[in-house]
């Protein structure tokens, strides 16, 4: 009768030693100990980058400062819509991206503001201006038009993004940003 052996895999994948009450113990060589380490770090990575920011109801904001006033920008969660970000300036000076589902704030001193939106289309009525006072917020509602800019031929279809600032009453932008990802502020 012939006896087939199973091939040896101490070098491999562990190394058995013999311990004082004589069992045999298996260790982990290196390249298992590195690829265990690799699995663990590319877990940890996927895990962080689909981490969100807390939602800006559950986040404790200070107080708007003496003597400023506080402009909100935010993008409204719809799961159909581009996600894109967009560049936010005010009168002409960067203060901050939009992304979707996302709310930022920044304390400005009181003043008039005009907003503009960076955006592929060109339309009327993309930019808004707002003039606030001591302790006054403002809410700023990024909504985009995908269909402004597209190509519909030979198979394909391709939109570009046009975006546009909007001015919204408190009440309403206080519901639709409790819900939004907290983006940072000042």
């Amino acid at each position: 009768m012939i006896r087939l052996r199973r091939p040896r895999r101490d070098g491999l994948c562990s190394r058995r030693e013999r311990s004082t009450n004589g069992m045999t113990v298996r260790r982990p060589t290196t390249r298992t100990s590195c690829r265990l380490l690799l699995t663990v770090f590319l877990s940890l990575v996927t895990l962080v980058g689909c981490a969100r920011n807390p939602p800006v109801g559950s986040v404790l904001l200070p107080p708007i400062p003496e003597n400023y006033a506080r402009l909100w920008f935010y993008r409204l969660y719809i799961p159909s819509d581009t996600l894109n970000m967009t560049s936010v300036s005010m009168n002409g000076t960067y203060a901050g991206y939009t992304q979707l589902g996302g709310a930022f704030y920044r304390d400005v001193p009181p003043g008039s503001y005009h907003i503009e939106v960076e955006s592929y289309g060109r339309d009327f009525n993309q930019s808004t201006d707002v003039a606030l006072v001591v302790g006054q917020e403002a809410y700023i509602r990024v909504d985009s038009l995908r269909s402004w800019a597209s190509d519909l031929g030979r198979g394909r279809t391709i939109g570009r993004d046009t975006f546009y600032a909007r001015l919204i009453l408190p009440q309403i932008a206080r519901a639709e940003i409790g819900q939004s990802f907290f983006d940072g502020g000042s």
